[in-house]
């Protein structure tokens, strides 16, 4: 009988649940961590735990961790190949697909018994090879998805300016590079539905100000590059059902980095105002509030920034309003 033996549980405390992991939760470090000090110590600690176990019965599965490990350590302490992961991180944080993961150790054939030199060596140089590799396969494959995106949105809600063609693989790297022309269009009025709510999706959002942008992360829309003061959103709505003592329960749901943490935004309909605060998660988070809406008829709702103590505020994927 083979042994059933979990190494990311026992050696590293990691759940079965959150299997596969991600490069950060790999380390036991906060998602999109910069800070190189905490990287390094944070990898050099899990593999020296990690290394005591070399000589056991259980070496072959010291050495793949060891070397997940250290293909870890290499991405996230290069800034160019950690802002390139980081990336892909993002691009999924509200599709349904999992983050980039590091494969789960089955249970592994017995290799040669190696030094502690020779496993270094393997770690930072064969392991980190690799890892690049990936990376690379990964963000190739991001790029076909975010050009095919494009050309989606091009012709689904003309967003973007008028195009003759698809462009030639030659010229998706212009594409991509460029910063995307917006036309102005009619504003959308957003239908209360039958059970009372409102949903009100990126997708229909009114976009003001410098740098917001609409994008689509997996096949989600949602709104981003909230990098200035002056940047806001709104959208219209009718209400025909109006919710007891006019209050909505509302559900925002937005993703923000570390970074953002203590910022806030300000939601209001009319002269009703509810100031909210950003939970730097690094995942998408759904907060309620309550909000009044006390009349039927035509409204008008906004965000806006309260404070921003990083570059960017969030990425916003929805408010809705909901009947008690």
């Amino acid at each position: 009988m083979s042994e059933s033996f979990d190494p990311y549980l026992q050696w590293l405390g990691i759940e079965p649940h959150e299997m596969p992991v991600d490069h950060y939760r790999l380390l036991g470090i906060q998602r999109f961590e910069s800070d190189v000090t905490i990287i390094a110590a944070a990898a050099d600690a899990r593999m020296s735990q990690v290394r005591t176990f070399q000589m056991g019965t259980r070496a072959a599965y010291s050495q793949k961790l060891l070397n997940e490990l250290a293909a870890a350590r290499v991405c996230l302490l290069n800034p160019g190949a950690r802002a390139s992961y980081d990336q892909v991180i993002e691009a999924v944080l509200f599709s349904s697909a999992a983050p980039p993961q590091v494969a789960q150790i089955a249970n592994p054939p017995i290799a040669d018994a190696h030094s502690e030199d020779a496993v270094t060596e393997d770690c930072a140089e064969g392991s980190g090879s690799k890892m690049f590799a990936v990376m690379a396969t990964v963000l190739l494959v991001l790029l076909v998805g975010v050009v095919a995106t494009l050309v989606l949105r091009q012709r689904k809600q003309h967003l973007l300016t008028d195009a003759a063609s698809v462009p030639a693989a030659s010229q998706i790297g212009e594409l991509l590079q460029a910063e995307p022309v917006y036309k102005e269009r009619e504003p959308v009025l957003i239908y209360q539905e039958g059970d009372g709510s409102v949903n009100l999706d990126a997708s229909f959002a009114e976009l003001h100000g410098p740098t917001l942008r609409l994008g689509i992360s997996g096949n989600v829309n949602v709104i981003s590059e909230w990098e200035s003061m002056d940047d806001w959103v709104s959208w219209n709505f009718k209400v025909v059902k109006v919710p007891p003592q006019g209050i909505f329960h509302v559900h925002v749901t937005y993703a923000a980095r570390p970074e953002a943490e203590g910022g806030s935004f300000v939601i209001a309909v009319g002269d009703q105002e509810r100031e909210c605060e950003i939970r730097g998660t690094g995942e998408p988070v759904t907060d309620e509030y309550f909000l009044a809406v006390p009349n039927s008829g035509d409204h008008t709702l906004t965000v806006r920034a309260k404070s921003k103590p990083s570059q960017r505020l969030m990425t916003l994927k929805s408010v809705n309003l909901l009947f008690p």
